[in-house]
């Protein structure tokens, strides 16, 4: 039906407009007729208002409706009657729709009379109207809406009077007003407030029976905060005129709170707490209306803390939350309008420090009120959010004092940690005053306070002592154990607060002792030893004194006697590792050795760390594993010592003091290398103690790895580190490399000693002390060679000395041979393949001095001189060789046939350089490869000399009857013959063509004479073959 109204409207909008654009009727009957139609309607709608309410409320709306359309039309499109007969009859409308409404309860009549009531001024306006005449008419208006509230709970039709009157007014605020208008205008805003003020109230008492919404919030919080809104536009340029008016409202609504609890004790309570809430806000609202930001952050937190209070008492959630917010706006305040003060300011009492103060007392006092019992039961919330405000009183409150006393004193370092100290420790008495337990915590952050306090200070340069240093700190380092004492009962974790207590000490101990000691001695080492002079007292007082106090340390007995050393052990530590990089300059004092700062330090160092590991044992604290204290010692003096022998070249023979002299000094190398090596056989020998002894043999091992592969490395030395001419084995450098493999030796021996299951020399110390000893004899040889010769100390100088060549080839031909002894006389059958390769690179380097060694004056005479001598022995050798690899595998290396491969092709080569070699003394030919092969002398005895060789093999096997070398000579005489047809008769003429044929011939014919073709040897039958 409504939709069918909805219909009618827009059928009444067609029509008159079709008749309008038709011009079908005057335009007067046509209003009428639509007019006498609604009342039709209405008169209709009234009859049938006991029948079929309903549908009869339905008419009478649209009836209304169309009347409200009518008159609109009239004014507005055909201008034919004047605006205020118009605006009369809209009036008149209203009042009867209203009538009507309230005779039918009918609220939706009531909402279309007022609706329309509302807007006819708007509608009729013409844009000259007095706004006192717009006002007053709405004052009837909302009179009347105030008189069907009266009666009546229709919330609709409030809440459209409230916004038809703010919405206009606040329109034409915007629009129209200025301030002249003030006078006439401020009496409507309050009769306006007042209005729906009341109605709001009227609403509930008519509503307060159901528990649902018998406030309505619309108008009991949209009506103060319009009204208020419009009030600021309408205050303007007075002094304090929105101040005063939220003091107003702010008394009103506390008044009409008053009135309700006195009045209806038990039906308006939720209005009421609304109208205090409301009265409280607008009381908050004008303090920052009336005072600067200071002061109303500070009258906010006293208001705050006094609605908490009151809160608390009256068990109020929503008063105790926004007593809660109000502490946090009174924050926002403080950061938002800070202003300090100024320097000349009232020590203490001046507005900033007092506002702070308010702040820091006021959260305070919240934080106290919500911690306790009743208010915890009644509200969980209320202790963490205790902890919360009592935070923040802690913030205000060491704010407001560090800034008082950095304007007062502005290097109060220590006065600022007076104060903390004080008000830490006035934590503490408030806790065990008040029962007041969370303010237990701030007292026992002294320690952590203390620490950070004391980082603060060894950053600095500032002595900590001065300025009444030496009074503040011994003062709050009691005051930090005693909070302990008083607070710590129950903690977990106690003891950590125990431990930054005693680090933080020690560390500003420490820094008075370098701070002591820089005044003093300014020069030298002397102030970087304060840190192991300190550590070491600390620790050697803890081990002696400390286990027979009884607080605290019986209390946490393994925090300060185990826990509590660590940092300065690993202090001690740090300053060990970075001490090893200083020279030690003890000026204004000469250096030393052992008799110098740096050196006794250290050994207070360990005596400190020795007598606090003996007396965790003794405390039954922790027993150290038995190898620890060597560890520590040895561990310890190892690299000290070796750093005390760089700090003895460096002041007694001025050389730099650094790693760079450590790995580039070989004389300075090799005199550690004999320290080492004597502490090594020293130390293994006086040990009694068997994890001692462990020790140090794990550390020897170590020492003596770097050791040998020291003495590989030092062999690329030319041994000139003295000034002295060099001799051999009777140098430094090579009385280390001795030492270091002797060391090596007698430490394995020890070890063998101890351990009868080891073997004597194993491979490991065999071969590697045999390549050492290898290396070095070589590198001795080189080193004579270039103190005597002046050859090159490298490999190239023996590349480019074929006499050096030949002398170290007759020394590894001697070392092979001593090897092979060793292996025949059964002592070491190991050394064979060390043997075997020596000899393999030595035969090789026989193809390479037959090409290219002419060997030297002494070669003139053939075999007998120290080149082919040299090769002569090699070839024994290696035949030597490889008759003990069969001796010692019990068959041979090699086949027999590949042995004589080898060996005859070796002997062929050897014999034809021999040969070459001959020539080139007796001729003066150059021995030149490509010169040779060019020359018909050479290319005649290399024929005559195959032929013979190839005779000498074939009579020999025609005598041995062993044709596998005749067939030997038979391939060199095949070799002789296409060598004299395809080389010879062409390259070689004369004389050398003729002697070179003729020779071949005699030889061959003496060969086919002397030497035939021996029987082939008769295999053995088999027992299957004689049967068959």
């Amino acid at each position: 039906m409504r939709v069918g109204v909805l219909i009618l409207f827009f059928g009444v909008a067609f029509l008159l407009k079709y008749a309008a654009d038709s011009n079908l009727l005057p335009i007067e009957l046509r209003l009428a007729g639509v007019a006498l139609g609604a009342c039709g309607l209405l008169f209709t709608g009234w009859r049938l208002r006991e029948k079929r309410r309903a549908y009869g409320l339905i008419l009478q709306g649209g009836g209304v409706g169309m009347l409200y359309i009518t008159a609109f039309v009239t004014l507005k499109l055909f201008n034919l009657l004047p605006a205020g007969v118009v605006l009369a009859f809209l009036v008149v409308l209203a009042i009867l729709s209203a009538l009507l409404a309230i005779r039918q309860d009918a609220r939706s009549l009531a909402v279309m009379g007022i609706t329309g009531g509302f807007l006819a001024p708007l509608l009729t306006s013409t844009g000259g109207g007095s706004h006192i005449m717009l006002f007053s008419y709405y004052a009837l208006l909302n009179a009347g809406i105030f008189g069907m509230a009266w009666f009546k709970s229709w919330r609709p039709l409030n809440v459209l009077g409230f916004a038809f009157t703010f919405g206009v007014a606040t329109l034409w605020g915007v629009l129209r007003y200025e301030p002249a208008l003030r006078a006439s205008t401020l009496p409507f805003l309050v009769l306006f407030f007042a209005f729906y003020l009341v109605i709001a109230i009227l609403y509930a008492l008519h509503r307060e029976l159901k528990v649902r919404d018998y406030v309505d919030g619309t108008l009991v919080f949209g009506t103060p905060l319009v009204g208020f809104g419009l009030l600021a536009k309408l205050m303007q340029g007075v002094p304090f005129g929105l101040a005063w008016g939220a003091v107003v409202l702010a008394a009103l609504y506390l008044a009409l709170t008053y009135w309700l609890k006195r009045a209806y004790p038990k039906r308006m309570h939720l209005l009421a707490e609304s109208f205090l809430a409301l009265g409280v806000i607008f009381a908050t609202l004008a303090i920052p209306l009336a005072f600067d930001g200071q002061a109303t952050a500070a009258m906010w937190a006293v208001e705050g803390a006094a609605i908490v209070w009151i809160s608390l008492r009256q068990r109020r959630r929503i008063a105790l939350g926004f007593a809660l917010l109000l502490q946090l706006l009174a924050t926002g305040a403080v950061l938002t309008h800070w202003v300090p003060a100024a320097g000349d300011a009232v020590v203490i009492f001046n507005s900033a420090f007092m506002a702070l103060l308010l702040l820091a007392l006021s959260a305070l006092i919240t934080g106290y009120l919500l911690q306790r019992d009743a208010a915890c039961e009644w509200l969980s919330l209320c202790r963490p959010l205790a902890a919360v405000y009592a935070a923040l009183g802690g913030v205000w409150w060491f704010l407001g004092g560090m800034r008082e006393i950095h304007r007062l004193v502005p290097e109060a370092n220590l006065s600022s940690l007076l104060f903390t100290t004080l008000s830490l420790v006035l934590a503490g008495v408030l806790s065990r005053r008040l029962c007041w337990s969370q303010m237990r915590w701030p007292a026992l952050a002294l320690p952590a306070v203390l620490a950070c306090w004391s980082l603060y200070l060894l950053g600095v340069s500032q002595h900590p002592s001065e300025n009444l240093g030496w009074l503040v700190l011994p003062l709050a380092f009691s005051a930090g154990w005693l909070v302990l004492k008083h607070h710590e009962n129950g903690l977990q974790g106690g003891a950590v607060l125990h431990l930054l207590l005693v680090w933080s000490l020690s560390a500003l101990l420490v820094r008075e002792a370098g701070w002591q000691l820089l005044e003093l001695i300014s020069e030298g080492i002397w102030f970087h030893t304060a840190i192991p002079l300190g550590c070491s007292a600390i620790l050697l007082l803890v081990s002696s004194f400390a286990p027979k106090w009884e607080w605290p340390v019986q209390l946490h007995r393994r925090s300060y006697l185990l826990v509590a050393p660590l940092p300065l052990l690993f202090a001690q530590a740090v300053w060990f590792v970075v001490a090893l990089a200083s020279n030690g300059d003890p000026a204004p004092l000469a250096y030393l050795p052992l008799l110098n700062p740096l050196d006794v330090v250290v050994g207070l160092t360990l005596l400190s760390v020795l007598a606090w590991l003996r007396m965790l044992t003794r405390e039954a604290l922790w027993t150290p594993p038995a190898p620890l204290p060597a560890w520590l010692v040895c561990g310890s003096l190892l690299p000290w010592l070796t750093a005390d022998i760089l700090r003895l070249f460096h002041h007694w023979n001025d050389m730099g003091y650094g790693m760079t002299t450590l790995l580039t000094s070989l004389k300075v190398q090799s005199v550690l290398v004999l320290f080492w090596s004597v502490l090594v056989v020293l130390l293994a020998r006086k040990l009694r103690s068997d994890p001692a002894r462990q020790v140090v043999q794990r550390l020897s091992f170590g020492m003596l790895t770097l050791m040998g592969a020291w003495t590989l490395l030092a062999n690329l030395s030319d041994g000139q580190l003295l000034s002295f001419t060099y001799i051999p084995f009777l140098n430094l450098l090579e009385l280390a490399q001795l030492a270091a493999i002797g060391a090596v030796y007698v430490w394995w021996q020890q070890r063998r000693r101890q351990d009868e299951s080891l073997p004597n020399k194993p491979g490991w110390l065999l071969y590697g002390g045999s390549a050492a000893i290898f290396l070095l004899l070589n590198a001795a040889l080189l080193r004579a060679a270039h103190g005597g010769w002046q050859a090159d100390y490298s490999l190239f100088g023996i590349a480019n000395s074929l006499g050096l060549q030949q002398l170290f080839a007759l020394l590894w031909a001697l070392a092979a041979g001593f090897g092979m002894w060793l292996a025949w006389r059964g002592r070491e059958l190991r050394l064979l393949p060390v043997a075997g390769g020596l000899l393999l690179a030595l035969w090789l380097w026989t193809f390479h001095a037959n090409v290219a060694d002419a060997g030297g004056r002494m070669a003139v005479v053939p075999l007998l001189n120290p080149l082919d001598l040299l090769q002569a022995l090699i070839l024994t050798l290696l035949g030597a060789w490889f008759w003990l690899m069969a001796r010692r595998n019990g068959e041979p290396l090699l086949p027999e046939n590949a042995l004589r491969v080898f060996f005859g092709l070796t002997g062929f080569v050897w014999l034809n350089a021999v040969l070459l070699r001959t020539i080139h003394h007796w001729t003066g030919l150059p021995y030149v490869w490509h010169e040779l092969m060019q020359s018909m002398v050479v290319q005649t005895a290399l024929s005559l000399f195959w032929t013979l060789l190839a005779l000498l093999l074939m009579v020999l096997a025609t005598r041995r009857k062993d044709r596998a070398i005749w067939i030997a000579g038979g391939l060199l005489l095949v070799l002789v013959v296409a060598k004299l047809f395809m080389l010879d008769l062409s390259q070689v003429a004369g004389i050398a063509r003729i002697v070179s044929f003729i020779g071949v011939g005699v030889l061959l014919l003496l060969i086919g004479y002397l030497a035939p073709l021996p029987p082939a040897m008769k295999t053995q039958e088999t027992p299957e073959q004689a049967g068959a």
